[in-house]
């Protein structure tokens, strides 16, 4: 830890109050459950598996499989502190570690869990980078990643907070009393695909969008509305823009590369 960038958001926990909160990180938990199940066609899941930016806790207590070892990593140590309490009798190894200097070896993790958290670290090529680097061949990479060109910012509801220069929205943010400074570092689809390249990508966005239903994803998309109608080339089409993506990235086998 003593490595860790200056350039880090310390405490996000306190500053959204969300990512403790039971009720939404259980939905999420859900949501990745489902689409793992998805991906893996009913396999058990089993081997070990870490959560990037775990926070609480919440959502990796809340994955089902056989696992060999749960393992949730984030640097929020108010965060740890409460997840090493509310899970203390559940087998879920919790460590304050960096997501640029992921501390294991290469080749070794199955499952990875990582959540809208590359926005909140100074270069998220490197996070994608060790997270290859740990992931077996074949292994998994669970991934929901925000969109720059959403017109609502996430993390503080704000219009267009994404979408203009750093000087002007930490204005903005003051003004509006969200906050001081606007630390997150938000990608359009161009430059996130291009930190991704490494993997094969599995889209499950478009899917959820068609049938949030059969993938929990009703907190995204209202069952019914027009959108989840809308034909398949039109979705593709509109991708880039949708505020949320959600992939799986898998690691390939040597002979895949």
């Amino acid at each position: 830890m003593n490595q860790m960038n200056s350039k880090y958001q310390q405490g996000y926990s306190q500053i959204n109050p969300r990512v403790l909160d039971l009720n939404g990180r259980r939905n999420k938990a859900e949501k990745i459950q489902l689409v793992l199940d998805d991906y893996l066609k009913n396999t058990p899941l089993s081997g070990i598996i870490v959560d990037i930016g775990c926070s609480g806790g919440i959502i990796l207590h809340h994955q089902k499989g056989d696992f060999q070892q749960k393992i949730g990593l984030d640097i929020d140590f108010q965060a740890l502190k409460k997840a090493k309490v509310d899970y203390q009798f559940h087998d879920i190894d919790f460590m304050c570690a960096d997501g640029m200097n992921l501390p294991f070896r290469n080749n070794t993790i199955e499952l990875i869990i990582c959540n809208h958290v590359y926005e909140h670290l100074p270069y998220p090529r490197k996070l994608f980078e060790e997270i290859y680097r740990i992931l077996k061949p074949r292994g998994a990479c669970y991934c929901a990643a925000g969109n720059a060109l959403a017109i609502m910012e996430p993390h503080y509801n704000l219009p267009f907070l994404s979408w203009i220069p750093k000087h002007i929205a930490h204005f903005y943010l003051r003004r509006m009393k969200r906050g001081i400074h606007y630390y997150e570092n938000l990608l359009t689809w161009w430059s996130f695909n291009k930190i991704i390249s490494m993997f094969r990508i599995h889209d499950y966005t478009i899917r959820i969008i068609r049938e949030p239903e059969l993938f929990a994803g009703t907190d995204l998309i209202k069952p019914g509305s027009y959108i989840t109608r809308m034909p398949q080339k039109f979705l593709t089409l509109l991708f880039p823009f949708i505020p949320t993506w959600i992939l799986i990235l898998e690691k390939p086998r040597d002979d895949q590369d």
